[in-house]
């Protein structure tokens, strides 16, 4: 059985085992339930007392009462899913831990496997459906080439628009910071011009903790706990990076949903890594920018001075460096969260 196969099933067994719970919470009777739903009292009694199994269409038909009810009362969609998880066996990977766009019917349908992924250049409706339904992972090679312009805009518009966030890793932000106070290239200014709006935008998500020391190891061990739970995305121009976040899709072992790798092209086309192919020229200068040094076993993977943290002082960029400074009173909610993406 595959994973979509056996997500749906898991899926059709935790809203049956809650089912008498959920109809409680609407404050529906077992009789109004049922013509709500298209079946008979006693077909719902048989369904909450385990004498019949939830087929797909009656699954399908109590998501669209969910949904109608959770629409009008929004309060009432985190006590639906704090019952469903209780009556989840996997409490780490609980089915509903996660409703993309607040919608059950939409979870039922997005558990199909799906071949949307395998365009080169990611269209309109694959931008929406990232924005709305993935966790973004941008790394520093990606925040350095981001343009505002194109499907980039496209993406950051909808992403307000659902009230999502980029997930930024500590280490990526801090190599952007680092390499600025060495190099003074344009390349990592535009790094942190980046972070600076995509902060004031409120379109950032610092995430790390103190023992990540590569940003390739720290990844892999994200996206292998998450993507039993969550649909992950990645963004990056590091090709060892993005393949070695496409090998988890091939590593049965894993499991979950598929990652999906992206980088930028020129004039902020988001394509895809899988069918992408770039002169080799341009690849092996962003492979050399984001390429990572050993660390001495004592040597601390965190740096203290990007300017991220609350009371921190700005960061000085000296007398002929125009640059924004950062607002600690703005940013002061900005401080790195560990990796419980949940």
């Amino acid at each position: 059985m595959d994973f979509h196969t056996e997500l749906r099933q898991r899926m059709i067994y935790v809203m049956q085992s809650s089912l008498r719970s959920v109809r409680q919470v609407l404050g529906l009777g077992v009789q109004e339930f049922g013509d709500t739903i298209g079946l008979t009292r006693q077909s719902i009694n048989n369904l909450e007392n385990g004498k019949s199994r939830m087929n797909t269409a009656q699954f399908v038909a109590v998501c669209a009462v969910l949904d109608y009810f959770t629409e009008l009362q929004p309060d009432l969609m985190p006590v639906v899913k704090s019952i469903l998880n209780a009556n989840d066996i996997s409490q780490e990977n609980a089915v509903f831990s996660n409703v993309e766009g607040n919608s059950f019917l939409k979870k039922w349908f997005l558990c199909f496997p799906s071949n949307s992924k395998v365009i080169t250049m990611a269209d309109t409706n694959m931008i929406r459906e990232l924005s709305e339904n993935y966790k973004i992972f941008l790394d520093n090679t990606a925040l350095c080439e981001m343009k505002e312009e194109n499907q980039t805009e496209s993406l950051m518009e909808y992403m307000e628009q659902s009230g999502n966030r980029f997930i930024i890793p500590v280490l990526a932000a801090d190599e952007i910071h680092n390499r600025f106070t060495t190099e003074h290239d344009e390349y990592s200014r535009h790094g942190i011009e980046m972070l600076t709006k995509l902060q004031k935008r409120q379109l950032v998500e610092f995430r790390g903790e103190k023992n990540d020391i590569r940003l390739t190891a720290t990844l892999k061990s994200v996206f292998i706990k998450f993507k039993m739970i969550h649909r992950l995305a990645l963004i990056t121009q590091n090709r060892k990076l993005a393949e070695a976040i496409l090998s988890l899709n091939d590593d049965s072992e894993i499991g979950g949903f598929e990652i999906s790798v992206f980088r930028w092209h020129k004039y902020g086309i988001l394509c895809d890594w899988k069918n992408y192919r770039e002169e080799q020229e341009e690849q092996e200068e962003y492979d050399e920018i984001s390429e990572e040094p050993e660390l001495s076993e004592n040597e601390d993977c965190i740096q203290d001075n990007f300017p991220l943290y609350k009371d921190e002082e700005d960061y000085d960029f000296g007398e002929e460096d125009e640059y924004p400074e950062y607002n600690q009173n703005e940013i002061a909610s900005e401080i790195p969260s560990g990796w419980d993406l949940i």
